[in-house]
Parts: C-alpha cells; sequence; structure tokens
C-alpha cells in the first residue's frame, strides 16, 4: 500500500517524489504518469532556488548509493 511505502520514505522536498517512485517500482507496484498543464505564473516568485537544487543533487546521491 501506499501508506506503508510513505511510512518508509526519509527524502525531503523534490527528492521525495523520487523515492517514493523507486520504492513503489521495487516492491513491484503498477506506475502510471498522469498529465498535468502549468499555467504561467500570474504573481510571485518560485521557491526553486539554490538551496533546493542543492538538497535535491544530495537527496539524489543518497537513493543512487542506498538502492
Amino acid at each position: 500500500m501506499l501508506s506503508q511505502i510513505i511510512g518508509q520514505v526519509v527524502s525531503k522536498g523534490y527528492a521525495f517524489q523520487m523515492e517514493i517512485l523507486i520504492r513503489a517500482g521495487k516492491q513491484d507496484y503498477s506506475i502510471r504518469e498522469v498529465p498535468i498543464v502549468f499555467v504561467d505564473r500570474l504573481y510571485g516568485q518560485s521557491k526553486l532556488g539554490a538551496n533546493e537544487i542543492k538538497t535535491y543533487l544530495k537527496g539524489v546521491f543518497r537513493l543512487f548509493m542506498t538502492f
């Protein structure tokens, strides 16, 4: 079940999504893509800064070394 997988996840932020995919695939869950449409931002700024990118890359590296 998805709740079991989520209970095992240790990643935060954007790496969280990747870890869920890896764990689900390892347990032979069926994974499908659901298309979404992003609309242009009307105001504000993206929260994706250098710190988020660095955290993501560290998370990906950790997943690569773990799995």
